[in-house]
This record gives C-alpha cells, sequence and structure tokens, in this order.
C-alpha cells in the first residue's frame, strides 16, 4: 500500500500522481480509473450510487452519480466541491466496506497470479530464488503497477527467454540484479527514474522488517553497483530535488552500501566521477567515469553539482571538479552517515587525478 499510497494514507480519497497515462485513483491498490483495470470503475460507480451521508440519506441523485462517473473515468478536471463530495462517498461507511472487500479479493488473486507465474519458471535454481518472499514482493509490486500480461516481456524475461530489445535476456541463474535490470529498463523509470526508486525503497523496508531482506554478497554488491552506472547515473540529472535524491541514497544504502556492513571484511573500493568545465564556464560539458583508485574508501554517491564553486582561469583549456562521497565499512561510519570527501580541483588540460583527502 506504502507504494501506491501517501505513506500507506488515502485509499478512501481520489488520487491523482499527475503523470502522463495515469489518470483518477483510488483503494489501497490505487485502482486507475482510466485503465483497463476489471474491478476501477464499477467499483467506483456503485459506491458513487450507492453511498449514504450520516443522516442514511443518498449522497447523489442519479445523475450526479453518472455525471462524475462519466468526468472522472474520462480524467477530466474536477472541481474542489466535487472531489470533497466524492470523498465523502468513498470514506463512507459503504465506499469503505465496498473497498475493503475489493481489496481482499484483489490481493488473494494477484497473489495467487503471481505464484502460476513463478511455477511456470522451468529453471530449478532460478524458481528457487523467485519463489522467495523479498522476489515475490517486487513481482507483486511490478504486477499492480503495469500487470504482468501472459507471455509478456516480464512472464519471458522471468522464463530465461528474450524479452525483446529494451529488457534483453538475463544472464546466468536468477538473482536480484536480474530484477532490478528489468525494473531499469522500462520506459517509465527512463521518464521518471526517482519513482521506481522510491518503490524499490519501500519494498526493501518491508522486507527488513519481517527480517526477509538479503544478505548481499560482494558479488551482488559489484552487479548493483555496475547497473547502477549503466542504468541510473545517466539519469542523475532527473533526481533534480532533495526528496528525489533522497530515494537515490536510500537505494543506494540499502543495495551496494549495505554490503559492506554485512560483510565488513570485505575492502570497498571506490569509483569517482569527473565533471569537464568550460574555459571561463560554471557548467558542466561532460562527465567520465574514473576506475577504481583507492581501495581505502566505497563509493556513496556521485555527488554531481551543476555548477562549479570555483572560478575557471580564462588560460586554462578545461579544468575537473571530482566529488565523492564515502562510507567506511565499520560500525561507526555506518551510525554516522558518509564521510564528505575533499573536493580537489584541478586546472589542467588533461584529466589527472593526484589525490583524494578526507575532511
Amino acid at each position: 500500500m506504502k507504494n501506491e499510497l501517501r505513506n500507506g494514507e488515502g485509499a478512501y480519497q481520489l488520487q491523482h500522481t499527475g503523470i502522463a497515462n495515469s489518470g483518477w485513483s483510488f483503494g489501497q491498490l490505487q485502482w486507475d480509473l482510466s485503465s483497463g483495470n476489471e474491478y476501477a470503475k464499477p467499483l467506483f460507480k456503485k459506491i458513487l450510487e450507492g453511498a449514504r451521508n450520516t443522516k442514511n440519506k443518498l449522497l447523489f441523485s442519479k445523475k450526479e452519480a453518472t455525471d462524475l462517473f462519466k468526468a472522472t473515468i474520462a480524467n477530466a478536471s474536477l472541481s474542489a466541491p466535487q472531489r470533497k463530495k466524492i470523498d465523502q462517498a468513498l470514506g463512507s461507511q459503504y465506499g469503505r466496506t465496498c473497498i475493503d472487500k475489493q481489496y481482499s479479493a484483489s490481493l488473494d488473486k494477484n497473489i495467487n497470479k503471481i505464484n502460476h507465474i513463478v511455477e511456470m519458471v522451468a529453471n530449478p535454481v532460478d524458481k528457487s530464488y523467485l519463489l522467495q518472499p523479498l522476489p515475490k514482493l517486487f513481482l507483486f509490486d511490478y504486477n499492480n503497477q503495469y500487470d504482468i500480461s501472459p507471455n509478456g516481456a516480464m512472464e519471458r524475461y522471468l522464463k530465461g527467454e528474450n524479452a525483446g530489445w529494451r529488457f534483453g535476456q538475463k544472464q546466468g541463474d536468477f538473482d536480484l540484479v536480474d530484477l532490478f535490470k528489468f525494473f531499469f529498463s522500462t520506459k517509465y523509470f527512463s521518464d521518471h527514474p526517482h519513482d521506481p526508486i522510491r518503490r524499490i525503497n519501500n519494498i526493501w523496508e518491508v522486507a527488513k522488517a519481517h527480517d526477509i531482506a538479503p544478505k548481499l554478497t560482494e558479488e551482488d554488491r559489484q552487479g548493483i553497483r555496475t547497473l547502477y552506472e549503466k542504468k541510473i547515473s545517466p539519469l542523475l540529472t532527473k533526481f533534480d530535488t532533495p526528496v528525489k535524491r533522497s530515494y537515490l541514497d536510500t537505494f543506494q544504502q540499502n543495495t551496494f552500501l549495505s554490503a559492506l556492513q554485512q560483510n565488513p571484511t570485505t575492502e570497498p573500493s571506490i569509483v569517482l566521477r569527473s565533471l569537464t568545465f568550460a574555459p571561463g564556464t560554471n557548467q558542466a560539458e561532460d562527465i567520465e567515469t574514473q576506475p577504481k583508485i583507492d581501495r581505502s574508501l566505497a563509493l556513496s554517491n556521485s555527488y554531481e553539482n551543476e555548477t562549479s564553486p570555483f572560478s575557471m582561469p580564462e588560460q586554462n583549456n578545461i579544468g575537473v571538479l571530482i566529488n565523492a562521497m564515502a562510507s567506511f565499512s565499520n560500525q561507526q561510519a555506518s551510525q554516522s552517515g558518509p564521510s564528505m570527501l575533499h573536493t580537489t580541483f584541478y586546472p589542467t588540460p588533461a584529466i589527472t587525478i593526484a589525490s583524494v583527502t578526507l575532511v
């Protein structure tokens, strides 16, 4: 529910994400009234026609209910009084009873659907992995958002088949990296990367609360870091608010950085990102990933600024601003959070990394 609602609240109110192709929605699973969801429209119409106020009088006449139903499913703009009255219907005793009953039925149906999809996976190793609680949580959430269609991309991907040019085919035994790779290959991720990251964080939070979060191996950590560089790093400019950046920080801590806490003997490494600036400007022209150069530090955040805090001397051709965040593989660092590295400026014609020092 937390992925669909505002911190798990608002099931009995009309919601709208404001994102293209999404319409008005309601309920714990946010049934979209503009989609082909089999429950949404009949249930919404039933509530509008049957909801009563505290004096046991119908909230809407037949015509009012019909007009509001048509406007809402057409994704039309609704006035504040209209929304208030619709919310009153959804939050009425009748509305809550209808929504809760459908929510329970939907949960059972979707759980059975995910179990059926996993059972179709022929590879015994892959099936064993996908039957674990965390992968099933991810699949349930994906199905609720996109609906896993028979022989569709996700189903073929889980079976080890080629899922098309966007998703490709998983390699080796199925693991968490394969799931993330699929999620990060959707068009929605390309357009709104912060929201799938937010959803993953919420699922991870639930997994930790129920002690089903996986113990990440060094191989897992490296795989997620590599995927981060390929899929997320090119989209960092879209994490353009403090809230969106906080989703990214949480994702890093939960996945490839949490492995350092789970495996304290592992020697971490760092990947630095370089920002190249044009002469006399503060605007980054190019971003280049540096090789691992220091085994005593671990990447926590690419921490890329759009503007440089330095003034570029006109006589220099280019300059490089190196920024990084470090997280130590010990208990003290995990309690205090990441430590910022000193920012070093090199006004040279070529990218030259001399040192990175802690402050």
